[in-house]
């Protein structure tokens, strides 16, 4: 999936919300890398613990497309839908 195919189908669901930060190495300017090695993407994202994305916003994401080429074996990170909380 390229960057720009990510952005489109995004864009295809509502106006896309771009990050403050941009690093060099991502497929898009609209898309937020984010890796634990400093050369490949943005580090120590969401290191605070529990978060919801987009809450340091005055309005929140109403949705939020991920893509992920490859991630670690025994990652903490979970995924759960709002309203099941």
């Amino acid at each position: 999936l390229s960057g720009k195919r990510q952005v489109d189908i995004s864009n295809a669901l509502g106006k896309v919300q771009s990050t403050f930060y941009k690093h060099p190495r991502s497929p898009h300017p609209d898309i937020f890398r984010v890796s634990n090695d400093e050369e490949e993407g943005c580090t120590q994202v969401g290191r605070s613990g529990w978060h919801i994305d987009g809450t340091f916003q005055n309005t929140p994401f109403m949705y939020q497309a991920m893509y992920f080429p490859s991630v670690a074996n025994g990652g903490d990170t979970h995924f759960i839908p709002l309203k099941e909380l």
